[in-house]
C-alpha cells in the first residue's frame, strides 16, 4: 500500500498530537482516559457575585461551601445519627481548628472520640471524591498525609481481611500524638473537594472592609500577569503553546498567536484565568514598568497556596523567565 497523503493542515494537528503522545500506545491510553472522564458527573461549580468586600460572609460561605458540607453529612450518618450529632461534625468540618479546642475541653474519652470521628471522617471524605478520578483526589491532598488518607479512602471497613489494617491506621495516629493534625488536614480536603470551581463575579472592591483578604483566599489558581490581557480579552502566547491549537485568527508577531481567555479575579499584579490557557503555555506582553517596552514572557504556573496577593513565584522574566508551578495542577 502506497502511503497515505495528508492536508497541510491534518498534518499540522497531528505534529501537535505527535509532541504530547509520541506513541500509538501512549495516545490510546489517553483516549481510554478521556473518555472514561467523560462517565464522570461534572464536579460542582459554586457561584459568588457581588462579594462587597465583607471578608467574613464570604470565609463561612467558603467554609461550609454553601450547605454542601451539611448536605454530605446527612447523606453518610443519614437518620441513626441525632440531628444534633450531625450538626457538630458539619461545624467541625467547617472550623476545624476552633471547634477542636472546645471538644478537647469538653469530652472525657478523647481517644474514643477521635476514633468513631475518624470513621466518619473518611466516609464523608469518600462521598465528596466520589466524582472525581483517583489521580485528582490523590492530588488535592496534603502530601504529608496522602498515602494514610488514599489508605483509608479504599480500604472498606465490612471488608473483614482489611478491617484490623484499618482499625491500626487510626490508632496509630492517635499514639503518635498526630491526631488533631490529621483531623484538621483531612476536613481542609473534604471541603477542597466539595467544590471544583469557585467563581467570584461582580463587585469584590467597592465597600467592606477586607477585599484584600478575598483575593488573599484564591490558591492554586491558574493566573498571569495583569498586563498580559490585552483588550478584547486576548492573551499572546508563543506558537509552540499548548494552547495555540485554539488560536484567534488575528494577527499577531513572527512566533506568537492570540488567543481568547476568560478571567477572574485580580489583584494590583495577576489576573486569574479560568479558560483559555493552561499549564505550560508561555505568556508574552510588554513590560512597561520604568519606561521599559520589552517583551516578557513567562510559562504559565498554578499559584501555590496562599493567595493571589503574594504574588507568583519567580514572576515572569524577560527573556523566557518562569513562573514556578504550586501544589495541585490541572487535573
Amino acid at each position: 500500500m502506497g502511503e497515505k497523503e495528508y492536508t497541510a493542515e491534518r498534518l499540522k494537528y497531528l505534529t501537535l498530537l505527535a509532541e504530547g503522545y509520541p506513541t500509538v500506545q501512549a495516545l490510546c491510553t489517553e483516549i481510554v482516559n478521556l473518555e472514561a472522564h467523560l462517565a464522570l458527573p461534572k464536579g460542582t461549580e459554586h457561584f459568588m457575585s457581588d462579594i462587597h468586600g465583607e471578608y467574613e460572609a464570604f470565609c463561612h460561605i467558603l467554609n461550609n461551601c454553601s450547605g454542601v458540607i451539611r448536605e454530605k453529612v446527612d447523606i453518610v450518618l443519614g437518620e441513626s445519627v441525632p440531628e444534633q450529632t450531625r450538626a457538630e461534625l458539619a461545624t467541625l468540618i467547617y472550623y476545624p481548628k476552633e471547634k477542636l479546642e472546645e471538644i478537647s475541653q469538653e469530652v472525657d474519652d478523647l481517644r474514643e472520640w477521635y476514633r468513631i470521628t475518624f470513621h466518619r471522617l473518611i466516609e464523608v471524605c469518600r462521598l465528596v471524591s466520589s466524582k472525581y478520578t483517583r489521580s485528582k483526589v490523590r492530588k488535592a491532598m496534603p502530601p504529608e498525609y496522602a498515602y494514610i488518607i488514599d489508605e483509608m479512602l479504599h480500604t472498606h471497613y465490612e471488608d473483614n481481611d482489611k478491617r484490623d489494617y484499618y482499625e491500626n491506621i487510626i490508632s496509630t495516629i492517635i499514639d503518635i500524638g498526630r491526631a488533631s493534625n490529621f483531623l484538621v488536614q483531612l476536613c481542609e480536603l473534604i471541603k477542597r473537594l466539595a467544590v471544583d470551581h469557585l467563581h467570584l463575579v461582580g463587585d469584590i472592591f467597592d465597600r467592606g472592609p477586607r477585599a484584600d483578604i478575598i483575593l488573599d483566599s484564591a490558591e492554586d489558581v491558574l493566573a498571569i500577569p495583569s498586563g498580559a490581557v490585552n483588550r478584547g480579552n486576548t492573551v499572546l502566547i508563543t506558537a509552540d503553546s499548548p494552547s495555540a491549537a485554539n488560536a484567534l485568527d488575528q494577527e499577531a508577531p513572527e512566533g506568537y498567536v492570540y488567543v481568547e481567555v476568560e478571567t477572574g479575579i485580580s489583584d494590583d499584579s495577576y489576573i486569574q484565568i479560568l479558560s483559555g490557557l493552561q499549564e505550560g503555555d508561555t505568556v508574552a506582553y510588554l513590560q512597561t514598568s520604568g519606561g521599559s517596552g520589552d517583551m516578557a514572557m513567562g510559562a504559565m504556573g498554578m499559584m501555590p497556596s496562599g493567595g493571589m496577593g503574594g504574588g507568583m513565584n519567580g514572576g515572569p522574566v524577560a527573556g523566557g523567565g518562569g513562573m514556578s508551578g504550586g501544589p495541585g495542577g490541572g487535573f
